[in-house]
């Protein structure tokens, strides 16, 4: 089986990874110019060569249109395993990580492409479901009018007693909505250190096919996030890996993993400085890549 890995750089060079090193394919992409005052990475479609992500694409269009809850109470987090109090740096992480996955058991998300339709959890509905599972008295909370339509709510956890605005923050859980319907999830660090020694390569991750090989990295993550893609709840990890950049040089690259059940469906990663930013915004651009690239199949 075949799948296809994205690289967003400067240069807007986009890799097709396939399952060897020999069968990857370099596609160049014509520049997008965006204002100097909201820059933004842009990222380009490429062909698929994956054999499920094109299987995704042959669902009834009428089984997309229901809210989505995102894990069943009966269930764990496909990335149970993958984050713990070692992974996600300290203890007030462990417990947003927590947090999020009860959460996640009490709200629904909508699939952005069938807005006639939506039915995801509302804003108020999140907050009610944030407040019922949290156990952290000071934690602090952000709403965030992106445009008209669009708002992002954001809970940070206290990495100590300050709440004021020098104050650092353990872990962000990160909703985001269109028209007041959730379409986007997600568990980020707060502040974060990269531990450069040992770090795996980004030609190896790309050859990983499971969700089982990325546990046994024992990674440090920096990113958990959710959204439903093409009717079905995707999951989205990215841990960090040395990359080559267009020069030769070594670089921190933020490497993405997309999965459904145990398997990795696509991958994509992009130098770590870029979503270092902003881990969720990156997330949310990724997961549109996605979705881009798995509608035009």
């Amino acid at each position: 089986m075949n799948r296809r890995g994205l690289l967003a750089l400067s240069s807007l060079i986009i890799l097709a990874a396939c399952d060897t090193p020999d069968e990857v394919s370099e596609i160049e992409v014509e520049e997008t110019i965006v204002e100097e005052e909201e820059a933004e990475p842009s990222i380009s479609e490429t062909e698929t060569h994956d054999e499920e992500s094109s299987n995704l694409t042959d669902q009834d269009d009428e089984e997309m249109v229901e809210a989505n809850p995102v894990i069943d109470s009966a269930e764990e987090h496909v990335f149970i395993n993958l984050v713990d109090a070692e992974t996600f740096f300290n203890e007030q992480g462990a417990a947003a990580w927590d947090d999020y996955q009860n959460i996640l058991k009490e709200v629904t998300l909508s699939e952005l492409s069938v807005e006639e339709e939506m039915g995801g959890s509302t804003s108020e509905e999140v907050d009610a479901a944030f407040q019922s599972v949290t156990s952290i008295e000071d934690s602090v909370s952000d709403f965030v009018d992106v445009t008209e339509n669009e708002q992002m709510v954001i809970y940070r956890y206290p990495a100590n007693d300050e709440t004021n605005e020098m104050a650092e923050y353990s872990a962000e859980l990160t909703f985001y909505f269109y028209d007041d319907h959730l379409i986007f999830t997600a568990i980020t660090p707060g502040f974060y250190s990269v531990d450069l020694e040992g770090l795996p390569t980004t030609e190896e991750l790309a050859h990983f096919m499971t969700v089982s090989e990325i546990e046994a990295l024992d990674s440090k993550v920096y990113t958990v996030a959710e959204m439903i893609v093409l009717g079905d709840v995707m999951h989205q990890t990215m841990v960090p890996a040395m990359g080559i950049d267009e020069e030769g040089n070594e670089v921190v690259s933020a490497f993405y993993f997309f999965t459904r059940g145990d398997d990795i469906i696509q991958f994509a990663h992009l130098p770590f400085e870029l979503p270092s930013i902003d881990f969720p915004t990156y997330s949310i651009i990724l997961f549109q890549e996605i979705i881009s690239t798995l509608e035009g199949v």
